[in-house]
């Protein structure tokens, strides 16, 4: 236990400094080709101890071939990490989540959805804002400091991409997509290698 709290407190001060320099906009990004079939996975690593611990089902969907974007790996892993941890504090224990990846035009597409507590409208329209949290819930009972989908915003931009995330209201779980510009690898123009 003392553990997974000396980690928690490292992440959200990591967290609070990298707010930091993405409002000064001292965040540097390694450009390189990102394979993101490999940031899911190592995204998953790092988020499982918590998806295990809530007894989460998690459902991975990828195509059978990589799909890439130019990028930094690091980075991306720490965005689609964000994402699970979020799904799994608001979602009740038990609950199913989804990671998908799939080609659409000439974008990667990153999905994350829960079955958990879903967003309100007004907190949609504000969930990428630093310091925005949803209420306190039996099902929350890891606290965080509403950066994580502020850090996501800001780094999926610096990427080229855009995020969005989307709820029926309450109990009715949440969907955050991710789009990124992807690297044409086949002879054909197709995104995959």
């Amino acid at each position: 236990m003392l553990n997974r709290q000396v980690a928690q407190m490292s992440g959200l001060v990591e967290d609070l400094l990298d707010a930091a320099r993405l409002s000064r906009d001292v965040v540097e990004i390694k450009k390189m080709h990102v394979d993101v079939k490999q940031v899911f996975s190592q995204s998953v690593e790092q988020a499982r101890p918590l998806l295990t611990e809530k007894g989460h089902e998690l459902n991975i969907r990828v195509p059978e071939k990589s799909l890439f974007v130019t990028g930094d790996h690091q980075r991306l892993v720490q965005v689609v990490t964000n994402l699970l941890i979020n799904s799994a504090k608001y979602t009740e224990p038990g609950g199913h989540i989804l990671l998908k990846l799939q080609a659409a035009g000439s974008d990667v597409v990153i999905t994350v959805a829960d079955n958990g507590i879903g967003m309100p409208p007004a907190l949609i329209a504000r969930a990428f804002r630093l310091f925005t949290q949803g209420q306190p819930t039996a099902a929350r009972s890891q606290g965080g400091l509403g950066v994580g989908l502020a850090l996501v915003k800001r780094l999926v931009e610096l990427h080229g991409g855009q995020v969005r995330a989307t709820s029926d209201g309450a109990g009715m779980g949440t969907e955050v997509v991710i789009s990124l510009p992807g690297i044409r690898t086949g002879a054909d123009g197709r995104l995959f290698s």
